[in-house]
């Protein structure tokens, strides 16, 4: 790879000045001219197009290398444990807890694994963006009449554990 590109350029290099050094002295009426010179611009054009050819490989394999390190570092991340949603009050508890640190539910089965799939699972940003407006607007819609603006069912029935919060609101609309 580098150093073959080196050896290139430093026989590039010598073969430029043993041209024109040639060009110079069969100007004068003697010498080496450019053609005679291990065939000359023929010769230095295969050997730019070595360098060429060269560069894009290492180019590629630098590449590559930068490509593979990048996804051994997201599977390392998706691998790593998760912290986990508790299931009532929503807090993100550290994959070491067995218990949630504020309302003291036990962890639930299979929260904070790694799932296998989300190494692979590949979302593109404007799609979930989509999803998740569509949904708050669906929620929007449900929860509240569209042309009077009050309520049509109870704010904590769209919880999905709703007894077993220990919160209650209220949420008055003024017109």
């Amino acid at each position: 790879g580098a150093d073959k590109l080196i050896a290139l350029f430093k026989l590039v290099a010598a073969s430029e000045r043993v041209m024109s050094d040639g060009d110079s002295s069969a100007s004068r009426g003697g010498g080496p001219s450019g053609p005679s010179f291990g065939g000359g611009v023929s010769t230095m054009q295969s050997l730019q197009d070595m360098i060429i050819t060269l560069l894009n490989e290492e180019v590629q394999r630098a590449r590559g290398e930068r490509d593979r390190e990048e996804r051994e570092g997201k599977l390392k991340a998706a691998r790593a444990p998760q912290k986990w949603s508790c299931p009532l009050c929503t807090l993100l508890n550290e994959p070491s807890a067995t218990n949630c640190a504020i309302c003291d539910n036990p962890k639930p089965p299979g929260a904070g694994a790694v799932a296998e799939s989300s190494a692979r699972l590949r979302v593109k940003s404007g799609e979930l963006g989509r999803a998740l407006v569509a949904e708050v607007h669906k929620n929007i819609e449900a929860s509240t009449g569209q042309d009077t603006g009050e309520d049509t069912r109870a704010l904590e029935s769209l919880h999905p554990h709703p007894i077993a919060c220990a919160y209650r609101s209220f949420v008055e609309f003024k017109g």
